[in-house]
């Protein structure tokens, strides 16, 4: 299982504490897990991989063609509203991609058969922009907060079954 935690904007990004969680579980059930990401996403990888007994990171170690070499080869693809999951979607590997700020409604969603997307739904602040934000602009996240670990296992169960 490959898991991107990093995005551009920051408010797209899911809590260190999701992936951890969800990362951990799946390592519990036998999936060796990696952490991956771009050049200036090693310490965020490093630090969830630190977290999950046994994970590796490789932010940062990889090219593009070279990240796509391993994505095309994962059982599954945990990341974000960012292009690593729009990579997975190219590659046919099976993701789940964390929505916050954005809606599927904007088109900008990972297209392929095997692309699941896990979001608060009934949020009256959402959206609040085409593509996220630096910062929240009412200062609480919720809508990646609000995610529990146990939302993304349970898609995940589903692929992996």
């Amino acid at each position: 299982v490959l898991i991107f935690p990093g995005s551009v904007w920051a408010t797209k990004r899911w809590t260190e504490e999701g992936f951890v969680n969800a990362g951990k579980a799946l390592q519990k059930k036998g999936f060796r897990i990696i952490l991956m990401g771009a050049g200036g996403e090693e310490a965020l990888a490093e630090k969830i991989a630190k977290q999950i007994p046994e994970a590796v990171s490789l932010a940062g170690k990889t090219s593009i063609f070279e990240s796509a070499q391993l994505i095309a080869r994962a059982r599954l693809v945990l990341g974000n509203d960012s292009a690593s999951t729009h990579l997975a979607a190219v590659c046919e590997t099976p993701l789940i991609a964390v929505f916050g700020p954005t809606i599927l409604e904007f088109g900008y969603r990972p297209w392929s058969a095997e692309s699941f997307v896990v979001q608060m739904t009934e949020l009256a602040c959402r959206p609040c922009g085409k593509h996220g934000h630096r910062e929240c602009p009412i200062g609480s996240h919720v809508c990646m907060k609000g995610i529990p670990a146990e939302a993304v296992l349970e898609t995940a169960g589903f692929i992996l079954r």
